[in-house]
């Protein structure tokens, strides 16, 4: 079976992770929400969960919304958790890049941290629109992304105002930014 990850589509800065995919040379397959082309993920071996808009709170039990809720995209959530329940239950990697991490860990009983400013003191936005913030980030030992990246700590880019709170069941910690 051909090797395809299927990419699930953001409606920002979706053309980055299309073109990081292609420097990989990974083939892919857009799964995209607006066209609710669900079944196309059966054609894939593994899930890429995509950054963008922040997740319903009430997918993970924040009832306490002060948001509008057209702030929100919730066909995108229902239609990413079918995704993850499917890349679940057929044993597919999956990767969550920053929503998508958060996504995954709704899923799992976790919960999130709504504003990591007000709450933690801390500022992970994007410095301006073109300008990601940087911070340092510690790498667990023994663990798949030690294994991978071969380092103990390094900088990452950082364009977002929330994080995880609760870790969802069965999930381990790899890497956490020392703040």
């Amino acid at each position: 079976m051909k090797k395809i990850a299927g990419i699930s589509r953001c409606d920002r800065n979706f053309d980055f992770y299309l073109s990081w995919l292609e420097k990989g040379n990974v083939d892919n397959k857009v799964l995209d929400y607006k066209k609710n082309n669900f079944d196309n993920i059966k054609e894939c071996s593994s899930l890429l969960l995509s950054g963008g808009d922040d997740i319903f709170p009430e997918f993970y039990n924040d009832f306490d919304v002060k948001n509008k809720k057209d702030e929100f995209v919730p066909e995108r959530d229902g239609f990413e958790f079918r995704l993850l329940d499917y890349a679940l239950q057929n044993n597919l990697p999956i990767l969550g890049i920053c929503r998508g991490m958060q996504l995954i860990n709704c899923k799992l009983s976790g919960s999130l941290i709504k504003d990591i400013e007000t709450i933690r003191g801390v500022n992970h936005r994007k410095i301006d629109d073109a300008i990601d913030r940087e911070h340092d980030v510690i790498v667990y030992d023994k663990t798949l992304l030690q294994s991978i990246v071969e380092k103990g700590a390094g900088v990452i880019n950082s364009s977002h105002h929330q994080g995880i709170d609760r870790l969802g069941e069965g999930l381990k910690v790899s890497a956490k930014s020392p703040d």
